[in-house]
């Protein structure tokens, strides 16, 4: 993965609060000015697709759901069609809890498909916590 091109159109269409680091060998964190409620910083990490050496996949590795299972349970069929319904319409993808989207490794605004995965739109269409517990 060319990380330093991606850095540079990162800075030119997203600014300077946003910056790669590698964690792992082809994996890289994109730390972001993108927070949660309780102020911890949203995990976004940048990898080689497996689908096509031309896309960059933008995951989370499965922290999004970790999060979100705090506060709901998606624990029945109509609960997880929801769910998937959400991350369809968003265009994000869930493999065994990791949510993905694949994007373009040279296009310019990627910072689009990130913003797509911010945890927030999954907490605002999933009714509150009170909805889906039965007392």
């Amino acid at each position: 993965m060319n990380i330093q091109s991606i850095k540079e159109r990162l800075g030119r269409t997203a600014g300077k609060s946003f910056d790669l680091h590698e964690r792992r060998p082809g994996e890289h964190q994109l730390i972001t000015p993108i927070f949660h409620e309780d102020a911890d910083m949203v995990d976004i990490y940048l990898q080689e697709s497996p689908k096509d050496p031309a896309l960059i996949r933008i995951c989370d590795y499965g922290l999004t759901l970790m999060r979100l299972s705090y506060t709901y349970d998606v624990n029945t069929d109509s609960k997880q069609r929801i769910l998937d319904g959400i991350l369809a319409n968003n265009g994000v993808k869930n493999h065994n809890g990791n949510l993905y989207i694949h994007y373009p490794r040279n296009s310019v605004s990627g910072h689009l498909a990130i913003r797509r995965m911010r945890p927030e739109s999954l907490q605002h269409a999933i009714p509150t916590r009170h909805f889906w517990r039965i007392k």
